[in-house]
């Protein structure tokens, strides 16, 4: 399971001790760890479950990097 934040669009953001330092650095370990696993997709299932919005455009980036990826091994 990854997260993928959107600044100011959960509840958390609101608290006064909220970190945007702490949330950026989580999201884009969990962004690198999920375009690695995306990048080594062949076949299965991908689940979207809880975001009509962020998550869908996280997985396009995740496509990205996988079709990065693949062509980059070509060249090599």
């Amino acid at each position: 399971m990854t997260v993928h934040v959107a600044i100011g669009t959960d509840i958390i953001h609101m608290h006064k001790d909220a970190s945007g330092a702490a949330l950026g650095e989580g999201s884009l370990r969990d962004f690198r760890y999920f375009v690695s696993n995306v990048a080594r997709l062949e076949h299965g299932v991908y689940l979207n479950c809880g975001s009509a919005v962020v998550l869908p455009e996280v997985f396009l980036e995740g496509g990205r990097a996988r079709a990065q990826s693949r062509a980059a091994r070509r060249r090599a």
